[in-house]
């Protein structure tokens, strides 16, 4: 056999250790596809995150299947009987918890919701302050209102200890208006952050949704108010991994308007959104429709927005 010339054999040479180097890696794209954000601003878990003056504002948003358990929406206070029924199997479950901190500053709250998945009709939720001034209340939805329940220390010597011995309970009904003020079905605010993506035609027509505040309901009117641009830079989690996003973007933004629906007696209070109170406004994603930044009025802190961190999808 005529011997090879010496860059012939080279050649050959490096092409093999091309093509060995490469099949690998063609097998494994094949085998783990990377999958794409889902397009319809679904998602798992959020994180926002936020800084005003000398505060740092974190806020947690989590979606799971509901559970029954032993601190649920019947029994944080260690089995009491004056709560709501168990969740459904299916039902799910949205936890929020708001975080401050700061100089003279420690605050947390924490908030979980039970409600339907497919129109967000709430069933059931508990609030719980944790710092400071502790208590916890839990709400029922019932047929004509809201029963709410609350649970709070008598006394400096049961501050430390859990809700389950704490001895100051009170129970409060909030009735809807007649008819419920055509409000059908009725939500939590936060779940506006969970609903708003999947309507169609946002930018056609506005989006009425009917939410319980703190003792009332509200009627939430959104529309489109054309878009911005944002860079944004957030981790984006799937089943196959995390990666780092960071675009300059043209974000679609919605404004949201307010109309308290007092029952008879009752004086309006005002509407909240993860603690934005007033010219509350959300950015989502052009293409997959998550939701980037709410931004609004915050009492004290004047103009706060929050900024997409992390987002968790299937």
């Amino acid at each position: 056999m005529t011997a090879l010339p010496p860059l012939v054999r080279i050649g050959r040479l490096l092409g093999l250790l091309v093509a060995l180097t490469l099949l690998p890696l063609a097998g494994r794209s094949a085998a783990q596809p990377s999958s794409a954000p889902p397009m319809d601003g679904s998602w798992r878990a959020l994180t926002f995150t936020a800084t005003k003056f000398t505060a740092a504002i974190t806020v947690r948003l989590r979606i799971e299947a509901a559970a029954a358990s032993a601190d649920g929406p019947t029994r944080p206070a260690a089995g009491q009987a004056d709560g709501c029924p168990e969740p459904g199997g299916d039902e799910h479950q949205l936890t929020v918890v708001v975080a401050s901190r700061g100089p003279a500053m420690d605050n947390r709250y924490e908030e979980r919701i039970w409600f339907a998945p497919a129109d967000g009709r709430l069933r059931a939720r508990v609030r719980r302050n944790r710092i400071d001034d502790p208590w916890l209340k839990r709400y029922c939805r019932e047929a004509a209102g809201i029963r709410r329940f609350k649970i709070e220390p008598a006394g400096p010597a049961e501050k430390p200890q859990s809700p389950a011995a704490w001895s100051e309970r009170e129970a409060t009904f909030y009735p809807f208006p007649a008819e419920g003020a055509g409000c059908a079905p009725v939500s939590d605010p936060v779940l506006l952050l969970h609903l708003l993506p999947r309507q169609a035609d946002l930018r056609d027509r506005p989006f009425v949704f009917c939410a319980f505040g703190r003792q009332q309901l509200h009627r939430i009117t959104v529309r489109s108010a054309g878009s911005e641009t944002l860079r944004v830079s957030y981790t984006l989690s799937d089943g196959d991994g995390a990666q780092t996003v960071t675009e300059q973007l043209k974000a679609p933004v919605y404004a949201l308007t307010s109309e308290p629906l007092p029952a008879p007696g009752q004086a309006a209070e005002p509407f909240s959104l993860l603690g934005l109170r007033r010219d509350i406004r959300i950015h989502l994603h052009p293409q997959t429709l998550l939701p980037l930044r709410v931004s609004g009025m915050a009492g004290l802190f004047g103009t706060v927005e929050l900024n997409l961190q992390q987002a968790t999808v299937d």
